[in-house]
């Protein structure tokens, strides 16, 4: 997937416990977070332990 494709699809998601399935599989897909405020970098890291993945 191209970078500019992959900038079309990054998006903001509120990383709720029951989205967490939906959020794997976005990943999966080559989406990125939306770092957007100095806390995200924490919650995403704590997403990526919960769904055991690497961002």
């Amino acid at each position: 997937m191209s970078e500019d494709a992959l900038a079309q699809l990054r998006m903001v998601w509120p990383a709720a416990s029951p989205r967490l399935p939906a959020l794997k599989i976005y990943l999966r897909l080559g989406y990125q977070p939306l770092l957007y405020a100095p806390d995200m970098v924490a919650r995403w890291q704590a997403i990526a332990t919960k769904l055991n993945i690497d961002l």
